[in-house]
């Protein structure tokens, strides 16, 4: 898996959302360098689960935003959110019983990182930069 590299072009344009994306990153590249180091199932499975501690609460923040703001594209959000949840959540499991595949775990990372920050996230951009969140 390629490292995720922050820069301007993922800002959404509130400064508490971007640097928790850039914690979300960091913990993504973390995952990854766990994996080549050790491959140790045990790692892993604590490096998704603080992914996942993590990404829980980004996601309540960033929705309690969006629903403060009334963005109409919530409950998308809440959608992805919850199936990025539940995969992580397989993904562990998957660990802690040594079957975690990880081309497929670091695959769907990345897609989902560029996919949710650069199209699902940006939805919301014009809406906050208006002065609604």
């Amino acid at each position: 898996m390629d490292k995720i590299i922050w820069d301007d072009s993922l800002s959404v344009g509130v400064a508490e959302l971007d640097s928790q994306h850039r914690r979300l990153a960091d913990l993504i590249n973390l995952l990854g360098e766990e994996a080549r180091a050790s491959g140790s199932g045990k790692l892993l499975e604590k490096a998704i689960g603080k992914l996942t501690v993590y990404a829980f609460t980004h996601f309540g923040h960033e929705e309690k935003l969006l629903a403060q703001c009334g963005f109409p594209g919530l409950e998308a959000q809440r959608a992805e959110h919850d199936e990025f949840s539940q995969t992580l959540m397989r993904f562990s499991r998957d660990a802690a019983v040594g079957m975690l595949d990880q081309a497929q775990l670091f695959n769907y990372l990345s897609k989902w990182w560029v996919h949710h920050i650069l199209e699902e996230d940006m939805r919301y951009k014009p809406f906050v930069a208006q002065g609604k969140a």
